[in-house]
């Protein structure tokens, strides 16, 4: 019986999942931003490796080359590839971003359950500390985290995860006020349930849906983060691949007609931030069923 069960919602998975890129198959923008974020998470594994140079190599005398056939991205002012390390960058941002949204995801959920669930002095605290930190500016924030705690990919990391927790914590809360209050909570409640089993057996699965599309979102944002952090100096350090580190340190050249060192991280940036917010996008509308038209 167990394994019908299991083979049934296997099933289901696979028909969702067949459902949700032919949903977005139909639609030419999501599908680009869908084809987007499968490059940015495949150039993590292989972006390396399919870089004809290796990222932090600097060829000497070859400083501040335009694009050619043998560098198509030109070089930069200490003669590094610019198109491989674009290509390696990915592995950087992405994977900062991936990596901070799913521990502000983590931290949030469990915390705006449990503030929403419960209603007493120390939630009521919680969710003033978290009004707080969210009138701060994300950016402002960030940076002064990263500033205290020195600069590196662990530390950017868990900025992104602390500035970002709190928009999950209130999500989650506010799917928590509006869940407990229907028949079935009030029904898992008579039938002696505890409070452990009716959040995160009946509230929690009902209240993820946004979520997800919040989250999406967020890494696009999370990657803007990660790059304007770099781009100030305050985040991964040079000679690493990163495309907010790229920008900061071609800005100079520009206005001496050397445009391509910030140029091309700075387009890597805009589409993997688009790819992003169309996926988003995207499943904020699939997910909802009185917007959703298959």
């Amino acid at each position: 019986m167990a394994e019908n069960t299991a083979a049934v919602n296997t099933r289901k998975k696979k028909n969702e999942l067949l459902s949700f890129m032919r949903y977005m198959l139909r639609r030419p923008g999501y599908a680009v931003g869908l084809i987007i974020v499968l490059t940015s998470i495949f150039l993590i594994f292989f972006g390396t490796a399919l870089a004809p140079y290796p990222p932090e190599m600097s060829f000497s005398g070859l400083e501040r080359q335009p694009p050619s056939a043998e560098h198509i991205f030109g070089t930069d002012s200490v003669g590094m590839d610019v198109f491989s390390r674009v290509l390696a960058g990915t592995k950087i941002d992405v994977t900062i971003a991936l990596v901070g949204t799913f521990l502000s995801v983590v931290i949030g959920i469990p915390l705006g359950l449990v503030i929403g669930y419960y209603k007493n002095f120390i939630s009521e605290l919680i969710a003033r500390a978290l009004d707080l930190i969210q009138s701060i500016p994300v950016f402002v924030l960030a940076m002064v985290l990263v500033a205290v705690r020195g600069g590196g990919i662990i530390n950017i990391i868990m900025a992104i995860a602390f500035v970002n927790a709190p928009i999950y914590a209130r999500m989650m809360r506010g799917q928590t006020l509006e869940q407990k209050g229907k028949s079935y909570v009030e029904a898992s409640r008579c039938a002696g349930n505890s409070d452990a089993v009716i959040i995160f057996k009946h509230i929690l699965p009902n209240g993820l849906t946004p979520i997800f599309a919040q989250a999406t979102v967020n890494l696009g944002m999370a990657i803007m983060l990660s790059a304007g952090i770099s781009f100030i100096g305050a985040g991964v350090k040079s000679p690493t691949a990163e495309w907010g580190l790229m920008v900061s340190m071609g800005t100079n050249e520009i206005i001496l007609g050397q445009w391509w060192t910030s140029f091309f991280p700075g387009v890597a940036i805009a589409i993997t931030v688009l790819g992003y917010s169309l996926l988003g996008d995207a499943l904020q509308h699939y997910l909802d069923p009185l917007e959703r038209k298959d």
